[in-house]
């Protein structure tokens, strides 16, 4: 069935819309309709995103369940075009209630789990999401709990967070580099938690990030990190433990590792949307010895107009970094985008 708390849903509405309102013209995964009522052009491949997802439970779950999966993915996909400014949301989910771990649960992009492992958390690989649709049952996923939406309303963040892992390619901000991993062909960095003082004195100073600053109770959706961001977390750094690169986190050296000037998450938004691919790092430990894999995907690839500029290039861009160290996100959110999520299920 077509979600019928949508503005749009098909069955009333499409009739007196033309033949293509829900097709993508563009290819960019945003439906026409939607282009039109958010402003863009349905006819331009670069100017926004439209994630679609595949969400799958693996118990045959309830109407008002599968309702409040829906109402917390419209609600992360209003973070989503709040904290890229625009440029992406979430276009559609289906959702699929499966009997047990089925093939079809297995391939889905999100899984929620009925029964969470003591100790288990929510995750999603990094850059998952554009990957060959074959790997993802092999892990290639965003994993999620039944619990995930439970009473505390964290949902929509905790999907917020990990879209951002999963179609961003942003890594935690709540982690700082503690050492490295030296069994394995080539150095891996290993994190540690940042301490509970320099959260609190993040978020107290007003230096929260979608990706892990400021997170020390719980997520929250919030905007992604500016280089602000870390001029402050260096400051911070004496209520760090000694360490090798102790202001340093894993969002910021792994962008620095890829060949990035920058690791801040606006950085790699625009360095990675518009290179239009993104270097993916597999460890392998086992058997030794410890091998790392590196190959590159392919992304969709966007123009930003930031501050009056025009970014097509971060490599060839002029004054591409002064434009991106002093750029301040723009407020929000702009619209509930979220009203126009096409559920299916």
């Amino acid at each position: 069935m077509i979600d019928g708390s949508s503005p749009w849903p098909e069955s009333h509405h499409c009739v007196r819309l033309r033949v293509d309102a829900w097709e993508d013209s563009d290819g960019d995964g945003v439906f026409n309709i939607q282009e039109l009522m958010i402003g863009k052009n349905p006819a331009n491949p670069r100017d926004v995103l439209g994630i679609r997802l595949v969400v799958a439970t693996d118990w045959i779950a309830s109407d008002d369940f599968v309702n409040k999966v829906a109402n917390a993915f419209r609600k992360a996909s209003n973070a989503i075009y709040d904290y890229t400014d625009g440029y992406a949301f979430i276009s559609e989910i289906k959702i699929m209630r499966c009997d047990g771990q089925t093939s079809e649960f297995l391939s889905a992009h999100v899984r929620i789990y009925e029964d969470k492992p003591f100790g288990a958390r929510e995750a999603a690989l990094v850059a998952g999401y554009w990957v060959p649709a074959e790997w993802r049952s092999s892990g290639w996923c965003v994993y999620l709990y039944k619990d995930t939406f439970g009473i505390f309303g964290q949902a929509p963040a905790v999907i917020a967070h990990e879209l951002g892992h999963y179609v961003f390619c942003f890594y935690d901000e709540y982690e700082y580099l503690f050492w490295f991993d030296t069994r394995y062909e080539e150095p891996v960095p290993i994190y540690a938690e940042l301490p509970d003082s320099v959260q609190l004195a993040m978020e107290t100073l007003g230096y929260t990030s979608l990706m892990g600053f400021g997170c020390y109770v719980m997520p929250h959706y919030d905007e992604i990190s500016t280089y602000e961001h870390y001029m402050m977390l260096t400051q911070l750094q004496y209520l760090l433990p000694t360490a090798i690169f102790n202001n340093i986190t894993a969002q910021w050296y792994e962008a620095i590792w890829r060949g990035y000037r920058y690791g801040f998450c606006w950085y790699t938004l625009v360095a990675v949307f518009t290179d239009g691919q993104f270097e993916c790092i597999v460890y392998d430990p086992e058997p030794p010895p410890y091998d790392v894999y590196h190959f590159f995907v392919d992304v969709h690839s966007l123009i930003f107009y930031l501050d009056g500029y025009v970014i097509s290039d971060v490599a060839n861009s002029p004054n591409v970094d002064s434009i991106l160290l002093a750029y301040e996100p723009l407020g929000g959110p702009y619209t509930s985008v979220g009203l126009y999520l096409r559920a299916i299920y």
